[in-house]
């Protein structure tokens, strides 16, 4: 709501914009001049009608220059330091895959904005993740996040990278906020008693990825950012479902304790000994 509020609605620009059109007007009247030059029998007529066409010409080519030179100047990755980029482009390859393969499928104007934000939120797990003071981490994250909204990033590429996005694109805050508080709760290895608490965990680690690669393409339409939140729950369930015996050795319960409770399993002894019983495996399937 928040992000809707901040972006509006979508509105689609016209097919033809006035400039566009003409623009291809001067290369059509370049081409009927150039058919009147060489169907007349006037002499004085055919070198009028190739001036034309040439003056004609040379004014298409100039549009054509100034529209592909203005569309650089758009170009999100544009914003963005190079070696910054080259920094973003090496933390996807070597923190995911999937997500480098997936990310080659994007136009090239939402693929470098898309790895400079995969590279911010790899930093903001890994900090939660590799850091003892999981506390200080995530407050150190969250002014890491103050400098960036405050046109000033920390002097680190993946901070630059995501400070010229938010720039370009307007991200607005509530959307990396939330992200970080997903990940504040995950410090405190917080468990979730029913089914709502886990999504409400997946909205913020999940789901706000997801209306942020909205924004990263430019869409504010309501219904495409309901569904781009869906697919984020849905692929962070599904991440849970796979991980539940790792997670459990680490200490982590996202599976819903009533789910627990229901089944007659208790949730410490399941941490002390995590196994795949056929309890563990049904509240699995039903995730």
């Amino acid at each position: 709501s928040a992000f809707l509020a901040a972006g509006g609605e979508r509105t689609l620009p016209p097919i033809l914009p006035g400039a566009a059109c003409m623009h291809w007007l001067y290369l059509l009247l370049a081409l009927v001049a150039m058919a009147v030059a060489i169907k007349t029998s006037s002499t004085g007529l055919m070198l009028l009608c190739l001036l034309a066409s040439l003056a004609l010409l040379v004014l298409w080519l100039v549009g054509l220059y100034s529209a592909r030179m203005a569309g650089r100047s758009r170009d999100p990755s544009a914003m963005i330091d190079p070696a910054d980029m080259d920094h973003c482009r090496a933390a996807i390859r070597t923190g995911s895959l999937s997500f480098h393969a997936a990310s080659r499928l994007l136009p090239a104007r939402v693929r470098d904005p898309a790895l400079a934000l995969y590279a911010f939120c790899r930093l903001a797990d890994d900090e939660v993740d590799e850091k003892d003071d999981k506390t200080r981490a995530v407050l150190m994250l969250r002014d890491r996040l103050d400098l960036v909204y405050q046109g000033r990033p920390r002097n680190a590429p993946a901070d630059r990278a995501f400070a010229a996005i938010v720039n370009d694109f307007g991200m607005p805050r509530a959307l990396p906020e939330a992200l970080l508080e997903g990940l504040a709760w995950d410090a405190t290895h917080r468990r979730y008693a029913t089914l709502s608490g886990v999504l409400e965990y997946s909205a913020r680690v999940a789901a706000a990825v997801g209306a942020m690669m909205c924004v990263l393409m430019r869409v504010t339409d309501a219904d495409a950012l309901a569904r781009a939140c869906d697919l984020g729950l849905a692929m962070q369930l599904t991440n849970i479902a796979r991980d539940v015996g790792e997670d459990a050795r680490a200490g982590r319960l996202y599976l819903p304790t009533d789910w627990f409770a229901g089944a007659g399993v208790d949730p410490e002894a399941f941490l002390a000994d995590p196994g795949a019983t056929p309890a563990i495996r049904a509240m699995t399937e039903r995730l």
